[in-house]
């Protein structure tokens, strides 16, 4: 007995279950991939950090606090946009405490813009006395500073007035004095 052919709709039929299946399965297999780099990438990150913190123990810090919050408030259109800065460390050494960054592969440089931008954070807004900087691969540790004074605008009308206030209080204390 001769078997029928499938007829002709029955084979795109075939054709596009076909094509549906190696599609999505190619898809999934990409998201699983791109999971398992993300979480590989995650892992190896915080085994840098661990590692850190024994290089810094070695060196002589004090491992005070591991992911420490550093909550700041910063403002757009005058509408407060509450900030919560994470740095890999919290140390201390020599009465000093440290806020560290670690950081491996690319983003290990601190020169790059948004390393850079991330430990001026740590800086500015962090209750500590310093950042320090910690490549995750090498274990060099690094003293960040930004040594800039900070320019605070005082209004004109502030020296006249306090020379005023001074010059009074001198004339006060000067006819104290004489009385």
């Amino acid at each position: 007995m001769q078997k029928e052919a499938p007829s002709l709709i029955q084979s795109i039929l075939i054709a596009l279950l076909t094509v549906a299946v190696v599609f999505l399965g190619t898809r999934e297999a990409r998201r699983m991939l791109s999971r398992r780099r993300v979480k590989r990438k995650a892992e190896y990150g915080r085994q840098a950090e661990n590692d850190a913190g024994e290089r810094l123990t070695d060196l002589g810090y004090l491992l005070i606090e591991q992911h420490p919050s550093v909550p700041y408030i910063w403002q757009l259109d005058g509408e407060d946009m509450p900030v919560n800065a994470v740095p890999d460390w919290l140390v201390k050494k020599d009465g000093r405490t440290y806020l560290v960054e670690v950081k491996t592969g690319g983003q290990a440089n601190p020169k790059s813009a948004a390393i850079r931008r991330q430990l001026l954070e740590y800086f500015l807004y962090g209750n500590a006395d310093g950042v320090l900087f910690v490549h995750g691969e090498s274990g060099s540790v690094h003293h960040v500073d930004f040594p800039a004074e900070f320019k605070i605008r005082t209004p004109a009308w502030v020296w006249p007035t306090l020379v005023g206030l001074f010059i009074l209080a001198a004339g006060f204390l000067w006819g104290w004095i004489r009385a």
